[in-house]
């Protein structure tokens, strides 16, 4: 699964990120791989909304497609 195929509510787990540029950028914005985060919002064809602690980021759809990742349980509660 692909970080831009999450739905709202859904946490993650980041698996990998192949790409060497994206996984710079996504370094830039704290996400690396077994990084928790919980997807807040997705706009059609734009970014996906991620949640994680306090702080929300925007994630283009480009780069979002190439983040491999795990969907966790739910657990009932929001990130």
């Amino acid at each position: 699964m692909t970080l831009n195929q999450c739905r709202p509510g859904d946490r993650v787990v980041i698996r990998s990120i192949e790409d060497g540029e994206v996984r710079v950028q996504a370094l830039r914005l704290g996400i690396d791989a077994g990084v928790e985060v919980c997807c807040r919002g997705v706009l059609p064809g734009g970014p996906v909304i991620l949640g994680r602690g306090q702080h929300e980021i925007a994630v283009g759809n480009a780069i979002a497609r190439r983040i491999r990742v795990r969907l966790l349980p739910a657990t009932g509660g929001r990130a």
